[in-house]
C-alpha cells in the first residue's frame, strides 16, 4: 500500500464525516448535503429481503442529511474482513426523491468475500465505512415533453434501472417505461412486489415483461435467456413501436448487454442513444509499473500538475497527492470515472477492467489501476458541464 494510501485510511478513520477540500466533485454541495468522493460514515437503518439471495440495505447519514445522486449512481462500501480491505460497489435501487433514506441491493454471489460476508454478518444499527454516490450509469428525469424509455435488465443489474423506474414514475408525469427484465425463474426476480405494485399504481406508465431461463411449468410468459432472439420476440410482440427515437438503458450479465445492443441497433437506434452499464471489477492482478521513481505530467484543460510516481503507486495516487483534478468514482477499475488519455509513456494495467476496446485503442487508461513503466504525460478529460 502507498504512503499517500496510508495517510488517507488514517484521516478517514479519524473522522466521522471528511468532506475534501480540494479534488473534483461531480455534483455541487448544497446545504447541509452530503456528496464527498472520500469516505465517510452511513447508518444501516433497515434491512429488507428481495429474494432469497439479494437483500436491500437502507443507509442513513448519522445527522440525517440528505444525498444528492442520479438514478442509476453507486456506492463504494469499504469492508475490513479478517483483517483485509475490500472495496465493492453497489447500485442505489431508490428514488432520487428518497434523498435521506438510500438502498443499495446487494445478490450473495457463491464464492464471493465481500457479499457472503455482508449477507451473514451486517445488521440494522452497524455503520459502514462508504464512497459516493457516484458512476455514469445515469438517468436525469425531464420535466419537459413526455419520453417512453426502454430498459432491459439482467439478475442484479435491475438495481440501477428500479432507481431510474421509481425516479422517472415520480418526476415525470405523463413519460412511460417498458421494462424487459431476464431472470432464472420467478423466485429470483428481484424487486418483484415492488414492481407489480408500481404496474399497479401506474397501469398505463409502466409495462414489465419477464424472461424466465428455468421458469415452472405453468408460466405463460417468454422461457430462456434473454439473448438476442428472445429480446427480439418480446419487442416485436409490444406492437408496432417505433425504437429509433428511444432512449435505451442496459444492465446485466455481458452477453445480455451486447445481444440488447445489436438488437437495438438493427431496429435503428442511433448508439448514442444505447446507454449501458458497463461496471467490470478488475481483475486481482499482480501488475507492478516500473521498479523506479518515474515523471508525470498530468494536463487538464490549462491547468498542469508535474511531480514523480514512485514504485508501486498508481496514476490516481500520485495524481492527487500532486493535487491534481483527477476525478474517480468506485477506484476498482470498473466504472471507468478516471479514465486518462495517454500522451507519452507506457502504463501497466491488469485485464479485464472496465474500459472498452475502442478506448483501449485510443490511448485511454484507468488511473485508480494503472502504474508507470516509463516518464508519463497523461490529459485528464474536462469534465463535463
Amino acid at each position: 500500500m502507498s504512503l499517500w494510501r496510508r495517510i488517507k485510511r488514517l484521516i478517514v478513520d479519524l473522522s466521522e464525516v471528511r468532506v475534501p477540500q480540494s479534488g473534483v466533485r461531480i455534483f455541487k454541495l448544497e446545504k447541509n448535503e452530503v456528496f464527498s468522493t472520500d469516505a465517510y460514515r452511513m447508518n444501516v437503518v433497515a434491512i429488507q429481503y428481495e429474494t432469497a439471495d439479494a437483500i436491500t440495505m437502507v443507509l442513513q447519514h448519522p445527522e440525517g442529511k440528505p444525498m444528492h445522486f442520479l438514478p442509476g449512481m453507486f456506492m463504494t462500501l469499504l469492508l475490513s474482513i479478517d483483517g483485509i480491505e475490500y472495496r465493492r460497489a453497489y447500485s442505489i435501487c431508490t428514488s432520487a426523491q428518497e434523498s435521506t433514506n438510500l438502498g443499495i441491493t446487494i445478490k450473495r454471489v457463491p464464492g464471493g468475500v465481500v457479499s457472503n460476508w455482508v449477507h451473514d454478518h451486517i445488521k440494522e444499527g452497524d455503520v459502514l465505512r462508504v464512497r459516493g454516490p457516484s458512476g455514469n450509469f445515469t438517468l436525469a428525469p425531464q420535466r419537459q415533453a413526455p419520453l417512453h424509455r426502454l430498459m432491459i435488465a439482467g439478475g442484479s443489474g435491475i438495481t440501477p434501472i428500479m432507481s431510474m423506474i421509481r425516479t422517472i414514475l415520480a418526476q415525470e408525469t405523463d413519460s412511460k417505461i417498458t421494462l424487459i427484465y431476464g431472470n432464472r425463474n420467478l423466485s429470483s426476480v428481484i424487486f418483484r412486489s415492488a414492481l407489480e405494485s408500481l404496474q399497479a399504481q401506474y397501469p398505463q406508465r409502466l409495462l414489465v415483461r419477464l424472461v424466465l431461463d428455468k421458469p415452472a411449468r405453468t408460466w405463460v410468459g417468454a422461457r430462456g435467456k434473454l439473448n438476442h432472439k428472445n429480446l427480439t420476440t418480446v419487442l416485436d410482440a409490444l406492437g408496432e413501436i417505433n425504437w429509433s427515437s428511444h432512449e435505451v438503458y442496459l444492465c446485466g450479465p455481458l452477453p445480455m448487454m451486447q445481444a440488447s445492443q445489436e438488437v437495438m441497433l438493427q431496429r435503428h437506434v442511433p448508439a448514442q442513444a444505447i446507454h449501458l452499464e458497463r461496471f467490470t471489477l478488475a481483475a486481482e492482478s499482480s501488475v507492478t509499473g516500473s521498479d523506479q521513481i518515474q515523471p508525470l505530467k498530468v494536463s487538464m484543460a490549462d491547468q498542469e500538475w508535474q511531480g514523480e510516481v514512485v514504485p508501486g503507486e498508481t496514476l490516481l495516487d500520485a495524481g492527487l497527492r500532486l493535487g491534481a483534478a483527477m476525478p474517480f468514482s468506485c477506484t476498482l477499475g470498473g466504472c471507468g470515472r478516471c479514465r486518462v488519455k495517454i500522451m507519452e509513456g507506457q502504463v501497466s494495467m491488469p485485464e479485464p477492467n472496465g474500459l472498452l476496446p475502442e478506448e483501449i485503442a485510443q490511448g485511454y487508461t484507468l488511473a485508480c489501476q494503472a502504474k508507470p513503466r516509463t516518464a508519463l504525460h497523461v490529459v485528464v478529460d474536462t469534465p463535463r458541464s
